[in-house]
């Protein structure tokens, strides 16, 4: 109802599931083909960043966002930032690219932006949260999503939502944050063109 057309759906992860998760993305297509839904459904996972990540992407055993390079990856709130950096650091040298989700959460992105800097300076994209923008007032989450996209870091204001009323704070902060959300991207083109390919092939 809110506009969105393509979804990519990325429940949490930190091991192998892909075959559970392919099996009840493929019920939940049948289930919005016969509801008449309007909404394609892509393949992915939230994956809990971890030292064996870079490994288990490589095997085949997480799930990108649709079958991308692109990896959605999460990380303790309470860390200090080491450790996520060299996780990043394998998994771009395993040929993928790291999207950090939600870095407006991470103490250690609060209290020091200059590792937000470094990740991207890495290589890695960042997809804020639009709960994060439209966090209470003066909250440090708020400070820092809105931090992070007026610096120009977020390639991806997500959802991230986990019930139907968290659409209500992504349509505000489309109206709000308009004139700078995020445009096109590679993985953003790349969905796209799947996308008006399968619409093309569809009898």
């Amino acid at each position: 109802d809110c506009g969105i057309r393509g979804m990519a759906v990325t429940p949490h992860c930190s091991s192998d599931r892909r075959r559970e998760i392919c099996e009840a993305l493929t019920l939940l297509r049948i289930v919005l083909n016969e509801s008449n839904i309007p909404l394609i459904l892509y393949p992915g996972m939230e994956i809990k960043g971890a030292p064996d990540t870079a490994d288990m992407l490589s095997d085949g055993r997480l799930i990108t966002i649709n079958g991308s390079r692109y990896a959605l990856i999460e990380f303790d709130f309470q860390s200090k930032g080491d450790i996520e950096t060299k996780i990043l650091k394998d998994v771009i040298q395993a040929g993928f690219t790291p999207i950090v989700a939600h870095p407006e959460r991470y103490r250690y992105v609060q209290r020091d932006f200059g590792i937000a800097q470094a990740m991207s300076d890495l290589g890695c994209e960042m997809q804020v949260d639009a709960c994060g923008l439209m966090a209470g007032l003066l909250s440090v989450e708020q400070r820092t999503a809105r931090k992070l996209l007026k610096e120009g870091y977020v390639s991806y204001i997500a959802s991230d939502a986990h019930r139907p009323e968290d659409y209500r704070d992504f349509e505000k902060a489309r109206r709000m944050f308009r004139g700078e959300w995020p445009g096109e991207n590679r993985l953003l083109a790349q969905l796209r063109a799947q996308r008006k390919e399968r619409t093309n092939n569809d009898p």
